[in-house]
């Protein structure tokens, strides 16, 4: 179901965390980036605000 905060169904939040998580592993396979860096990581820092603000969204209701 679909509300004005979140409006991502659980589908696709699913979805869209696979799809950062298949970039992550794309980008070490690379030899762009170490595993063991993600705390630096831009792309890394913009998936968590986004599924931390999803998840603390979903907990108000």
């Amino acid at each position: 179901m679909e509300d004005k905060k979140n409006p991502l169904t659980t589908e696709e939040m699913e979805t869209f965390r696979n799809l950062f998580d298949k970039y992550c592993a794309q980008e070490v396979q690379k030899g762009h980036c170490e595993p063991d860096s993600c705390e630096f990581c831009p792309i890394d820092n913009a998936r968590a605000k986004i599924f931390d603000e999803l998840a603390d969204d979903g907990e108000e209701e």
